[in-house]
């Protein structure tokens, strides 16, 4: 007699047990081996800045690099993870930045750029060696100072670049220039040499008058440097720039006066520039201009006057020449006009050395100076040759 179940076959029976003792080893192997985490369960290598996160749990045992692999945060973590797992490091000349253990990245994670910084130069080393940017126009860098690792501003602009004047200047006395100078506290000059927003170009002719007076051989370099302080670095802590005086180095040219403008007195010479006739006729391109010329001249800007700007023959159509006529006030002054002006090389490397102070281009010929009186004897053979021509028409036509 054999066993059945009522209502039940045995095919369905034999289902039936088979997914119970199925699911029972299921729940046998969760059991006995636990839940799968990415440090065992993910075998790959994570795309940079992901890390793996080892302690993360897998869903249904799937390790994938979406489970796995996240962004961190803190530096500190991606250091740690990325040494450990792929060697990475900061590139050259940058080091992990200080505060890496706190330093929280922005939402798109840690990388090289969030937490690495330029590696500090060495203590007390100097701009000349460690300063890596580039000057401001008219500035170099201080060959006389040093980074200080520990200052916010180490090896930048303002600790490392100084005006050119300065280091002609004032970067060739002592450590201490006011010492140099006679106007530190108690010295003869001090009373005389305390700047302001308020100093006079008066006041300023009385301090460097002492200055010249009482700095032995640093008299001259003395007066280079306060100069270039006071009307280019600045007072004020450089809120201020004051207007020179007018006392004068020894040896210093002394600047002509200006004349009158119906002076019978003046030189004459025509200058090439790399211009075309509207640029030059600009009013900034016609004052440096003259600026140049008379500073080339040593002479007042009032004293020198443009003629007439032309097209300049036999060259291209961006040259032009310069009539320029130099007003003296009268025959001693055309004398040292000419010496101070020079000829030939010698000149035009002068103005040239001028032009480029005021920001304008070289000059590509200047003819040799000709003074007033010179001038109307060159007009002579002109005139003379007109006459000439024009009796030979007379005795042409009579013919």
């Amino acid at each position: 007699m054999s066993m059945r179940t009522p209502g039940v076959t045995f095919p369905l029976m034999a289902a039936a047990l088979l997914v119970l003792v199925c699911a029972g080893v299921a729940d046998a192997q969760i059991v006995a081996g636990g839940p799968i985490y990415c440090s065992t369960g993910y075998n790959n290598t994570c795309t940079l800045p992901k890390m793996k996160e080892e302690k993360m749990m897998c869903p249904d045992y799937n390790c994938t690099e979406a489970v796995c692999c996240t962004l961190f945060r803190k530096c500190q973590t991606f250091y740690d993870k990325a040494m450990s797992t792929d060697g990475v490091s900061c590139r050259a000349g940058f080091a992990a930045r200080a505060d890496a253990d706190s330093y929280v990245c922005p939402a798109t994670g840690c990388d090289d750029t969030h937490c690495c910084s330029a590696k500090p130069p060495t203590p007390d080393a100097a701009c000349t060696d460690a300063f890596k940017g580039t000057c401001p126009t008219g500035s170099v860098i201080n060959k006389n100072q040093k980074c200080d690792p520990g200052e916010e501003d180490h090896c930048s602009v303002g600790k490392c670049c100084e005006l050119q004047c300065m280091q002609d200047s004032c970067s060739k006395l002592s450590d201490d220039p006011l010492v140099d100078c006679k106007v530190d506290d108690k010295a003869v000059c001090n009373a005389k040499c305390t700047w302001n927003k308020d100093t006079t170009p008066a006041q300023l002719d009385d301090c460097v008058t002492c200055i010249l007076a009482n700095a032995g051989d640093k008299a001259n370099t003395c007066y280079d440097c306060v100069k270039c302080y006071t009307t280019e670095v600045g007072v004020d802590n450089g809120a201020t720039k004051l207007v020179w005086g007018s006392v004068r180095k020894p040896g210093d040219q002394a600047v002509l006066e200006k004349a009158s403008s119906d002076t019978k007195h003046f030189v004459e010479v025509d200058v090439t520039m790399p211009y075309t006739v509207e640029q030059f006729n600009t009013p900034v391109v016609t004052t440096s201009f003259k600026n140049a010329v008379a500073t080339t001249a040593g002479t007042v800007p009032d004293n020198v006057v443009v003629v007439s700007v032309t097209s300049a023959r036999r060259q291209s159509s961006s040259s032009v020449v310069v009539k320029t006529t130099i007003l003296a006030k009268d025959a001693a002054a055309v004398t040292t006009m000419q010496s101070t002006l020079g000829s030939g090389d010698a000149l035009k490397t002068k103005l040239n050395t001028a032009l480029k102070s005021e920001g304008l281009k070289e000059s590509t010929g200047v003819t040799a100076p000709v003074t007033g009186t010179s001038a109307a004897a060159r007009s002579m053979p002109s005139t003379a040759q007109m006459l000439i021509a024009a009796l030979s028409l007379i005795v042409f036509a009579r013919m």
